[in-house]
């Protein structure tokens, strides 16, 4: 297969992924928006309403809600799928079942493919190769780099249907010494929320000192203390 020949497979594929993706989180309801913001650490955020822009945290809390099960098991995405003929083509409906199948790891970038994309090792399934197909990964993610991914297979390669998450030896540390992997409730979140709960943070702290008048403050309670859940 030639770069063009597949590059052309994977720009066709494109626009169906997006279109499945904004219209799939339609099936959330409050309670799996909910879950997810409390998966995730931002509930308190949120409510603070600090206007935080939406691509700070909206992708990672989509992702959550829509992908991750609920306590009973269940999933936002299987509602989609049981109704998905009713704002899908026939001809998107494929691919929108074979993202049922997804899969969420932590992946070392192994080579570039000889085509296109890049070839990736899932380091929590005996470094199982997958070919992948993302242009922007292709250009910026460097050999031996680890990422944190969302993908699934589309016939022949797989693409990717979340951010890209850089995962350093601190966090591979942490995920061990925790006992989590992909199988485990708390591994998405945990990882989303090292990506991205230190900017937010930042970001709280910083407006929080700007409303504060001197002396308003309880030096004594942390940020942490001050979001924790009740």
């Amino acid at each position: 297969m030639t770069r063009d020949e597949a590059l052309a497979r994977y720009q066709a594929i494109r626009p169906t992924i997006r279109r499945v993706l904004e219209l799939a989180p339609a099936m959330c309801t409050l309670s799996d928006w909910t879950r997810a913001a409390k998966l995730l650490g931002v509930q308190d955020f949120l409510a603070e309403d600090l206007g935080i822009t939406e691509q700070h945290y909206h992708g990672f809390l989509q992702d959550v809600a829509l992908f991750e099960p609920n306590q009973r098991g269940t999933r936002a995405y299987d509602r989609f799928l049981k109704r998905a003929d009713e704002v899908l083509e026939p001809a998107e409906l494929p691919l929108a079942r074979a993202i049922r199948r997804e899969t969420f790891s932590v992946f070392r970038v192994a080579d570039r493919h000889e085509a296109a994309g890049i070839w990736l090792e899932d380091l929590f399934a005996d470094n199982r190769r997958l070919w992948m197909l993302d242009e922007g990964l292709e250009t910026n993610a460097s050999e031996g780099q680890r990422i944190a991914t969302r993908l699934f297979d589309a016939g022949g390669f797989h693409a990717g249907l979340s951010l890209a998450v850089p995962i350093d030896d601190e966090d591979m540390d942490e995920y061990r010494r925790m006992g989590l992997t992909p199988r485990h409730r708390q591994f998405v979140p945990t990882v989303y929320g090292n990506a991205m709960f230190g900017p937010l943070m930042a970001k709280f702290d910083e407006e929080t000192r700007t409303r504060e008048e001197p002396g308003e403050a309880d030096p004594s309670a942390s940020p942490e203390d001050r979001n924790s859940e009740p």
